[in-house]
């Protein structure tokens, strides 16, 4: 923790997760959201069942899931993230995807 206050300087929002997949939402552009995880990148087309799922491409399904009970879709939250030059960190217990 010490190094994170002489190392580091706000603005920012700090954090612990002890347990779980830690999803983060980015803008790639104005319309393009990209979601990965502490894991991995990617992998949103998963269509082999003897691999596991990735837990990126987990959270991707996951984000679509809640956007649509929202009404509101990624390229929506792509241009919020955008606008506020944001990366949105979700944390996300196993049983939740």
């Amino acid at each position: 923790w010490e190094a994170l206050e002489s190392r580091s300087q706000a603005p920012y929002h700090l954090t612990l997760k002890t347990n779980g997949c830690i999803i983060f939402l980015a803008a790639l552009t104005p319309s393009d959201l990209l979601v990965t995880s502490k894991h991995a990148t990617g992998g949103s087309e998963h269509d082999d069942p003897e691999q596991p799922m990735t837990h990126s491409a987990a959270g991707e399904r996951w984000v679509g899931r809640h956007l649509a009970k929202v009404g509101m879709s990624s390229a929506q939250l792509a241009h919020e993230l955008w606008e506020a030059n944001a990366t949105a960190g979700v944390g996300v217990t196993a049983g939740s995807f």
